[in-house]
């Protein structure tokens, strides 16, 4: 079965991103997070954190080509970081409630089930204190 590499843009009018061939390793966790969750992702975003001052503002992954009826899958590796997320329209407390944050750990997946992004936005915030990189590997399903 022959691949295909589709470029991607999270916004119309937006920066387009370049899509590459999948490294072996990251096509391995991608089946491996499929099996897991019966699902059918089929593309993966690679952010790289380089310390507690790099994030990741308030969003939704709601772009027109990203298949909303499969769950994002996120598998983390390196530093500890959180992801917290709120419903649409949420005005953030001072506080942010514990039981809307995860941390994200070496190793770890993180899955937002289908429709979320039409209810909710999620972030990458600073870290309060030092630390090391943190790579992440975002799978979603493109249409």
């Amino acid at each position: 079965m022959a691949k295909s590499i589709v470029d991607y843009q999270y916004v119309d009018g937006g920066h387009i991103y370049q899509s590459v061939p999948f490294h072996p390793l990251v096509e391995y966790i991608m089946h491996k997070v499929n099996s897991d969750l019966r699902c059918n992702l089929n593309v993966c975003f690679a952010n790289r954190y380089e310390d507690e001052k790099d994030a990741l503002g308030w969003h939704s992954d709601d772009a027109f080509s990203i298949d909303q009826a499969q769950p994002i899958a996120v598998v983390s590796f390196g530093a500890e970081r959180e992801i917290w997320w709120k419903p649409i329209g949420f005005k953030s407390p001072s506080i942010f409630p514990k039981e809307w944050r995860c941390k994200l750990e070496n190793g770890s997946l993180f899955t937002m089930p289908a429709g979320m992004q039409d209810t909710h936005m999620h972030k990458i915030p600073k870290h309060d204190s030092k630390c090391d990189w943190r790579i992440s590997l975002t799978f979603r399903a493109l249409k």
